[in-house]
């Protein structure tokens, strides 16, 4: 009885080589539980940062959004 309450002792203390050998023979399996949440945080945290740059810029129909500016006055549009 006693030798096996050693057994359990034993087995509880792991070392720290011994967990990082056991993710390294084992990384698939973290890649497949991580990828879900590293995508999640790309779509719904960093791709629409896009769309508020867009929101803060002056909008002109004529062209590109991101490369030119133009001033809007009393209706008209002015590129600078």
């Amino acid at each position: 009885m006693k030798k096996m309450q050693r057994q359990i002792k034993s087995a509880d203390k792991q070392t720290f080589a011994s967990k990082v050998s056991y993710v390294k023979r084992n990384w698939q399996l973290y890649v497949f539980f991580l990828m879900p949440a590293f995508l999640l945080t790309i779509i719904f945290k960093y791709l629409p940062m896009g769309g508020l740059l867009i929101a803060f810029e002056v909008y002109c129909p004529e062209g590109e959004i991101l490369r030119q500016k133009c001033i809007k006055k009393n209706g008209n549009i002015r590129y600078a």
